[in-house]
């Protein structure tokens, strides 16, 4: 189904045929680092990737997906240099929110969510025009040309405990789900992988990168923490991780800076904000 916005954008489920188009916007995203390429096949077979056209050409993309507890999570929102300026990326993201709008209509969400870069004022000052409101708040950091480190870690499968350190939502890379919700397990268990080191030490990484965050040991053992998050990037040939902490975090915050880790700007400043809307005013479902 197309359908041709204000901004004369033509919208429609992508295709296969759509793949070159969605592999040229990725290499012209974040210097080259996004991951739109390599997971744009399986979007499009999941049915909720959605192309923009303009030109007879594939100027903009976004999707939705669903999480546990019901949740419809944004992302994937690209704009292909070239069309920039011209409120693509507005209008198909108001295209895929109204259809997650609609769904919450007919109870069949209960909410939406997505997290952005704190930075990004564009999408953030959109979504709050929208009725997004922040729900949490984490922090990315980054390491590059790490020092190789041998230590041994192994495959783990973690327990509700693990997660017990994080208020509601588990940061996998970019993405963040509700952890006691029904479903967390089988999402986990598609997303992320767990590891342990010799020391104890556990944390959790994103399948689709490096991207990393701890699990509830390494609050006791934060040096076994960083050596771990090492012996990975030397197994994988990385030379660096980025690290996703909750904004409580404060003492895992401040060893990160001891072991090498920083902010893109900003220092010591949050910087990755999860946004929700469900029609009604936010609150934390967290029993305190």
């Amino acid at each position: 189904m197309e359908s041709v916005t204000e901004s004369g954008l033509l919208i429609r489920p992508a295709t296969v045929e759509d793949l070159g188009g969605l592999t040229d916007i990725s290499r012209l995203t974040w210097d080259g680092y996004d991951y739109l390429d390599r997971v744009a096949g399986d979007w499009i077979t999941e049915g909720t990737l959605f192309a923009g056209f303009a030109d007879g050409r594939l100027a903009a993309c976004a999707r939705y997906t669903r999480f546990p507890g019901d949740v419809l999570w944004l992302e994937g929102l690209r704009v292909h240099p070239e069309f920039r300026g011209r409120g693509f990326g507005k209008a198909i993201s108001e295209h895929v929110l109204s259809i997650c709008r609609d769904m919450l209509r007919r109870s069949e969400a209960a909410s939406i969510e997505f997290s952005t870069y704190a930075l990004n004022a564009e999408s953030r000052g959109l979504s709050e025009k929208q009725g997004f409101t922040v729900a949490e708040w984490f922090h990315i950091l980054y390491r590059e040309e790490m020092p190789a480190c041998h230590c041994g870690i192994e495959p783990y499968e973690p327990t509700p405990a693990d997660f017990s350190i994080y208020p509601e939502r588990v940061p996998c890379g970019w993405k963040h789900a509700h952890w006691r919700e029904e479903g967390f397990r089988e999402w986990f268990q598609n997303t992320a992988r767990a590891w342990r080191t010799e020391s104890g030490a556990t944390f959790l990484t994103s399948l689709r990168d490096d991207e990393a965050s701890p699990l509830a040991s390494s609050l006791n053992d934060v040096d076994g923490f960083f050596q771990g998050l090492r012996a990975l990037a030397s197994i994988r040939g990385r030379t660096g991780i980025d690290i996703f902490l909750h904004d409580t975090m404060k003492d895992l915050l401040a060893a990160s800076r001891e072991h090498g880790w920083g902010y893109w700007e900003n220092p010591d400043s949050r910087n990755v904000p999860v946004y929700h809307y469900s029609g009604t005013p936010y609150t934390s479902s967290r029993q305190e």
